[in-house]
């Protein structure tokens, strides 16, 4: 009985298997550099938009103060005057008319105002679609004979053509041949209220030109910084990895060899109680143990455990054949 209570204690696993072992994440450094992409992407996204604000923001800023300079200087032109000069059939009797001159100065006067200002002039519109016809400007030669009305095509400038009846100015910085970049206009209105021509502002605008550039500049260092930053943070996230990789690593091999000691165990616990049922039928063998066992100690117990079973077996079998007292 005291036999058999220890074998079932040491029965040999009870329905249980090693346990399972468990992988890590495979290709852990796509992970590091998918992260390492996004965040790129978004900061480049990031600073592309900010520039687009700050560029947009520069050019709102330098077309209100245009809008506001045609205006202030259309307010200077004589409207009366000007429809009146409108009427003459060129430039020789235009410049003999005292209305002229004054223009032409008031004009001139404007355009001293700003070294930006490449041209000053006034225009009328036309009965062809999409044209206007320039008039007065300010880097003309009186003395030079000519038609007083000049038609110029508008087509592919819309504000020009609005400037006839409201302040405007470009909402695009586009320089053409003549290095006229940036244009604002303004009405011009006579005695009584009405629009009778318009005031045109070309500049080179190179003031807004310049910060611009320097935005440009800028932004293009702050993308470069940042996708530096970003690759030394994602160096940083791959040796992270790594170190886990390696942790990970190590771990699994520990559960390898966790498993292949507890299947040694189970092995040697089978072998342990067959021998003990053995015993109880009154034959007995050898105790079948690993050759290459990594747990020494517990081999030499399960040794020690045999012996124990083997003296039992002997006293139980010199009590039976000694002879009734």
């Amino acid at each position: 009985m005291r036999v058999s209570a220890l074998t079932d204690s040491i029965s040999p696993t009870d329905g249980r298997t090693a346990p399972p072992l468990q992988r890590g994440r495979k290709q852990p450094y796509l992970v590091a550099i998918g992260l390492t992409a996004l965040m790129i992407g978004i900061s480049s996204y990031g600073l592309v938009l900010f520039g687009t604000m700050a560029e947009a923001n520069l050019v709102e800023e330098f077309r209100t103060h245009l809008k506001d300079a045609a205006a202030i200087a259309a307010l200077q032109i004589d409207g009366d005057a000007h429809q009146h000069l409108a009427t003459l059939p060129n430039m020789t009797i235009a410049v003999e008319d005292l209305a002229f001159l004054p223009m032409l100065e008031a004009l001139r006067g404007i355009k001293d105002t700003n070294a930006e200002y490449l041209y000053v002039y006034t225009y009328i519109s036309s009965n062809v679609s999409g044209e206007v016809l320039v008039m007065m400007d300010a880097n003309i030669d009186p003395q030079k004979p000519g038609e007083l009305l000049s038609p110029y095509d508008a087509t592919d400038y819309p504000e020009m053509r609005r400037g006839l009846k409201q302040v405007t100015a470009d909402h695009v910085i586009d320089c053409d041949a003549d290095d006229a970049c940036f244009s604002g206009y303004a009405p011009i209105r006579n005695s009584a209220g009405s629009i009778v021509a318009a005031l045109g502002i070309d500049t080179d605008a190179k003031g807004v030109r310049a910060h611009l550039g320097s935005v440009a500049v800028a932004l293009q260092r702050s993308l470069v910084v940042s996708i530096l930053l970003l690759l030394a943070v994602g160096a940083t996230m791959s040796t992270y990895v790594h170190l886990m990789v390696v942790s990970r690593r190590a771990q699994v091999q520990a559960e390898e060899q966790l498993r292949r000691s507890y299947e040694e165990v189970l092995t040697i616990s089978q072998a342990l109680t067959e021998q003990a049922e053995l015993v109880k039928r009154g034959s007995f063998g050898q105790v079948a143990l690993p050759e290459h066992s990594d747990i020494p100690q517990i081999h030499q117990l399960l040794l020690s455990f045999r012996f124990l079973l083997t003296t039992v077996r002997v006293l139980v079998t010199e009590d039976e054949s000694a002879p009734p007292k």
